[in-house]
């Protein structure tokens, strides 16, 4: 099991988007959260990303938590479990448990603040 903590204070520059319309709530930028995500992964572990995909329409809000589907070129594939700990999605904290060819690895990331 591979296991780090970290501040995730590079995911600030995440475009945040807001919603079209006078009653719609900001929304979080998912290819933001994806490619910061995945730059986060590769640079605090061996683990290389092939894909990683979150879900569009994610409210902006703190606590508000979201699942994203990971694969790795090593093949392993999982669900990375991420939770926004503050209201403008500039920090997250995640889990990842990935699977695959008889290895199981578990990668997270905390915002401790």
């Amino acid at each position: 099991m591979v296991r780090f903590l970290v501040s995730v204070m590079a995911i600030a520059a995440i475009a945040i988007t807001a919603g079209c319309g006078g009653s719609s709530s900001a929304k979080i930028d998912s290819a933001g959260v994806e490619k910061a995500l995945k730059a986060r992964v590769e640079s605090s572990s061996s683990v290389k990303v092939q894909s990683l995909n979150c879900p569009d329409g994610v409210e902006q809000k703190k606590g508000i938590s979201f699942s994203c589907d990971l694969t790795t070129t090593e093949g392993l594939t999982g669900k990375m479990n991420v939770t926004q700990e503050d209201d403008t999605a500039s920090t997250f904290s995640w889990k990842a448990k990935l699977s695959g060819g008889g290895t199981t690895m578990t990668l997270s990331e905390s915002h401790t603040g």
